[in-house]
C-alpha cells in the first residue's frame, strides 16, 4: 500500500494513495475525494501534493494532473465525455462524476488515445 504521512502542528494525517479518486485545489488547501466516499481537506498546495505523490511512486504513477486545479487517479478512470464536460471515475461499486472544461477533457482524451496507439505500435 502506498501511503503519505502529512504532519502539521496539530495532527498527523495518513493518506492512502491507492484509494484516492481525485484531489482538487481550493486556494492554499486541497480537497481529497476517496472512492469510498470519504473526503479530507489539507492545508497543502496542489503542486506540493503532486510532488509528494510523484516521490512516492518511483515507478509508473497512476495520478495525472489535469489543468491547474485537479489531479485524478487513472486507475479509476471509466469515461471521458467531452460533450457533457464530465469525467467519471469508478471502482464498480461507486462512481464519482467530475465536471471539467471541454478543453481539458479534449486534451486528456487525446493524450490517452495517443499513448495507447503508441503502445500498440511498439508491441506490434
Amino acid at each position: 500500500m502506498k501511503k503519505l504521512f502529512i504532519n502539521n502542528r496539530d495532527e498527523l494525517v495518513i493518506i492512502d494513495l491507492e484509494q484516492i479518486a481525485y484531489v482538487k485545489a481550493d486556494g492554499n488547501y486541497i480537497n481529497i475525494a476517496y472512492m469510498g466516499g470519504a473526503k479530507a481537506t489539507l492545508s497543502v498546495g496542489l503542486t506540493n501534493f503532486e510532488t509528494l505523490i510523484r516521490n512516492t511512486y518511483r515507478e509508473r504513477c497512476p495520478f495525472v494532473r489535469l489543468g491547474r486545479s485537479i489531479i485524478i487517479n487513472q486507475l479509476f478512470l471509466y469515461d471521458v465525455n467531452v460533450s457533457k464536460q464530465q469525467l467519471i471515475l469508478t471502482n464498480y461499486r461507486q462512481s464519482l462524476t467530475i465536471k471539467m472544461s471541454k478543453r481539458v477533457l479534449k486534451d486528456y482524451k487525446a493524450m490517452i488515445v495517443n499513448s495507447d496507439i503508441n503502445k500498440s505500435k511498439k508491441e506490434g
